[in-house]
């Protein structure tokens, strides 16, 4: 008795159908990571500060931590 594979399969070389290129759209599990996750950063502020960073960040219709990475940008850019 000989170890043969399972005759089961694509033959090697043979292009994929179209039916199969669809059927692999619809295929589901978990989707794959794009991005690694965002690394948090704290910032310490007296409260007075803090409530002057609020302030400047909601004038400009921003959230604080967006507000915090524009104001990161322009100071390395050294506007």
């Amino acid at each position: 008795m000989k170890n043969r594979k399972h005759p089961g399969g694509r033959p090697k070389g043979k292009p994929r159908t179209a039916v199969e290129i669809a059927a692999d759209a619809l295929r589901t599990g978990r989707p794959r990571k794009e991005a690694p996750p965002p690394i948090p950063v704290t910032m310490r502020l007296a409260p007075s500060e803090y409530e002057k960073f609020k302030k400047d960040a909601k004038r400009v219709k921003m959230s604080l931590s967006s507000y915090l990475r524009y104001c990161w940008e322009v100071a390395r850019e050294g506007k």
